[in-house]
């Protein structure tokens, strides 16, 4: 089955709550996995390092002005900048 990102956004944000289970969702919309999300992960670098953040959004709204997407977009900027050093 084939499920538009945007459907399954909105399903497990109104399910987040009563859902026991756990699900993996790889995405590059990173103001979409900090609402759908309770924990977002990043894996870094050539090591494989698993960095996770716990998401602190609420609303769509909340995702521009949240200060965990602050800090994946500084890991994110750090982790390019290393990597195009590596290999010029």
């Amino acid at each position: 089955m084939i499920v538009a990102a945007s459907t399954a956004g909105a399903v497990l944000v109104g399910h987040r709550r009563s859902l026991s289970g756990t699900a993996v969702i790889v995405t590059h919309d990173l103001a979409k996995a900090l609402l759908v999300a309770d924990r977002i992960a990043l894996l870094t670098g050539t090591e494989g390092e698993l960095r996770v953040w716990t998401s602190d959004v609420s609303t769509r709204q909340e995702a521009g002005r949240s200060s965990v997407r602050s800090e994946i977009e500084s890991t994110l900027a750090s982790v390019t900048s290393a990597e195009m050093a590596q290999h010029p």
